[in-house]
């Protein structure tokens, strides 16, 4: 008897390790447990693991669908209610059930989602009490009818919702507004920015003028307000002299990284670009600029590339392995990457990365996990050893999973229960643990979306860079004070030629086919083509 019972448990133990947790959608065998509440794995059909009869997938649960039993915490579909003991749309929130296969709600007539709610609400032309009972960038006429707002208007007589600036207007920020020139509402706020609605008052209308005081001007193709000639805009939303315009030290405000002073050999005070922070005039815009022989750093400054000569490593590109030092001997001192502690210079020349085997970690460079080593001299990376014939870097048993050469804890999926707690099991790439619900759920906050196997990735036009979401060359940034937002190579920047506080990614060398920083290049040829291609993207 003892013996059976030693062999069925044995029998038990291998069973439980030959099969494998699997979640909704995923392939599975019959040994497999799948792991939604309410699924089963069809192993002999489509051999993935699907919802139960009476349930259907909302999100990371088997939720059960229109019509079938529940109680009042089991339908997950959107407006869907448990009424009379049956999941049932709620018909307060204007939907019916839907089409395809009766599962899910939709709008009823006449309604629409809502982009910024996804509430069900009224059409354009349907009858209304409210504004809140329109689409988006609508409101209930004088006709207490859904109409586009003041701005706006539809691109086609088929259209529901209101997608398009309507003639006079372009958009800013999000927002359709007035340009130079329009009538406008005084105290509205629907004017253009660095523009004023003058000549109206209470409900006689006024028009949308530039203000002159702050140095700008109305651009003739767009109608929005730019810098007037030889003016330059700044980080901070002003425009100012750019380099080689006279100027008084007292009064005046030159462009970014210049200063008021008195050239060599010149006897009146001109805005000149901060050489001593190797800056150097944009020969086209007059603004201040790294050349092809330095590269822009985090601060807003320009430092030297690899391979440039310096005195100092101050005067470097900062990043960790970089060095100030003869590279031969009796050759001169140049920014280069410290090949003693196992760094070496990338393509782009201003980056330093650890060479293979090794792999960065703060700012020194270790063995990855699974690479050889010698316990005597090498140092792993963190989580884990250096043991074995022959010595390998090994994984310690908390952390047993490889990651790009990284040892980590086992990574959750995506509607897998989590714990907020340091020590706790990772939710995957791109998610986090939301506190409320405890669960892992991507991460919308960071340019996240959702993507397909209930995975997280980059929205459309950022890519993956470190874990993080970089916006690619030509996308909307949050100005200077955000630098990281962009790729690598990149930094968030306007000009005059742009559009008022429109900052985007831009390179400073050229533009690979992924949206990403090539190899550095004159400036001036890059400022010209993003201005370009702003002009010609936007519509007005």
């Amino acid at each position: 008897m003892l013996i059976l019972r030693l062999t069925t448990a044995l029998f038990l133990l291998t069973a439980g390790v030959l099969a494998a947790n699997k979640t909704a959608g995923e392939s599975c065998t019959a040994t497999d447990t799948c792991t939604f509440p309410d699924s089963y794995c069809d192993a002999s059909q489509t051999k993935t693991c699907q919802c139960n009869t009476g349930f259907a997938l909302a999100g990371s649960t088997c939720a059960r669908v229109h019509g079938q039993a529940c109680d009042a915490s089991m339908c997950a579909h959107q407006d869907m209610i448990c009424k009379d003991n049956k999941c049932a749309c709620d018909t307060t929130a204007n939907v019916k059930a839907g089409s395809a296969n009766d599962d899910t709600c939709e709008c009823a007539d006449s309604y629409t989602r809502r982009s910024s709610d996804s509430k069900c609400v009224k059409k354009l032309t349907q009858a209304c009490t409210a504004d809140a009972d329109c689409v988006d960038n609508a409101e209930c006429s004088s006709q207490k009818k859904c109409a586009c707002k003041t701005g706006y208007k539809v691109i086609t007589s088929r259209e529901t919702r209101c997608t398009a600036c309507a003639d006079g207007f372009v958009e800013e920020s999000g927002v359709c507004k007035a340009i130079s020139g329009e009538s406008c509402t005084p105290g509205a706020n629907t004017c253009v920015n660095n523009s004023t609605c003058t000549g109206g008052t209470g409900t006689t209308k006024g028009t949308c003028i530039c203000n002159d005081a702050d140095n700008v001007m109305a651009d003739t193709f767009t109608g929005k307000c730019k810098c007037k000639a030889n003016y330059g805009l700044t980080a901070a939303g002003k425009c100012a002299l750019v380099d080689g315009q006279g100027c008084s030290a007292a009064t005046d405000k030159c462009v970014d990284n210049a200063v008021c002073k008195t050239r060599t050999n010149e006897q009146v005070q001109k805005c000149t670009c901060d050489d001593t922070k190797l800056f150097a005039a944009d020969p086209r815009l007059k603004l201040c600029v790294c050349d092809s022989a330095k590269a822009w750093g985090k601060d807003g400054k320009c430092y030297l590339k690899n391979g440039q000569q310096c005195s100092n490593v101050a005067e470097c590109y900062p990043a960790p392995g970089r060095v100030c030092r003869a590279v031969t001997n009796g050759g001169d001192t140049v920014c280069t990457c410290d090949e003693n502690k196992h760094f070496v210079t990338i393509d782009r020349g201003f980056i330093c990365k650890c060479a293979d085997p090794y792999i960065r970690e703060g700012d020194v460079c270790l063995i990855k996990a699974g690479e050889g080593c010698s316990a005597a001299t090498d140092t792993c990376i963190s989580n884990s050893i250096c043991s074995g014939s022959p010595s390998t870097c090994k994984c310690n048993d908390e952390y047993p999973v490889y990651y790009y050469g990284r040892c980590e804890k086992k990574f959750k999926k995506v509607g897998d229960a989590c714990k907020t707690t340091k020590d706790a099991d990772p939710c995957p790439i791109h998610a986090i643990c939301d506190k409320l619900t405890e669960k892992c759920v991507c991460d919308l906050a960071n340019n996240v979306k959702s993507s397909a196997g209930a995975g997280c990735g980059c929205k459309d036009n950022f890519v993956n860079r470190g874990e993080r979401c970089l916006a690619t060359i030509g996308q909307s940034c949050m100005g200077k004070d955000t630098p990281n937002l962009c790729v690598s190579g990149a930094t968030c920047m306007d000009n005059s030629t742009t559009p008022w506080k429109d900052f985007m990614c831009m390179c400073k060398g050229t533009v690979q086919d992924d949206g990403t920083c090539g190899a550095a290049a004159v400036v001036t040829s890059l400022v010209v083509l993003m201005a370009g291609l702003l002009v010609t993207s936007r519509f007005v």
